[in-house]
């Protein structure tokens, strides 16, 4: 099961950088927003435990600079809407048969869940629903 996370977050991770090669960056949303602003200042207060439990907030290092928490958290957030979509095909495709995707398949599908995204955030009504124009955007 882990080998098989790896795999497909490897082809999330490769796609991304495909794309963004192709002219598109990472923007961050709101939480990332949050995540190297307030709450990097917060977590190097006393206040911080309280704040982390409240607003459930996983700790993380102290040490570690504003710009990465922010990358960090972007690229998660990014990441974890594509893997369940990719893991739901994974397993069709395990079940119809009975292999799970190669990597040439892993990517057909990346491709395909990004021109299905494409439409989902065109339109106003779904947009909030999308898992990768929601934080890639062409330039």
């Amino acid at each position: 099961r882990i080998t098989r996370d790896m795999r497909l977050r490897d082809a999330i991770m490769a796609k991304m950088y495909d794309w963004m090669d192709e002219g598109s960056t990472l923007h961050a949303d709101f939480e990332t927003k949050m995540a190297d602003g307030p709450i990097w200042t917060i977590r190097h207060t006393p206040l911080w435990p309280v704040v982390s439990k409240v607003l459930h907030v996983a700790d993380f290092s102290a040490e570690i600079p504003r710009a990465m928490v922010g990358t960090v958290n972007l690229v998660t957030e990014y990441g974890t809407g594509i893997m369940k979509e990719l893991l739901a095909e994974d397993d069709a495709h395990e079940t119809q048969s009975g292999l799970y995707m190669n990597y040439s398949e892993l990517n057909d599908s990346l491709e395909s869940m990004k021109s299905a995204d494409q439409i989902r955030y065109a339109d106003k009504k779904t947009s909030k629903n999308s898992i990768i124009f929601k934080y890639l955007r062409a330039n």
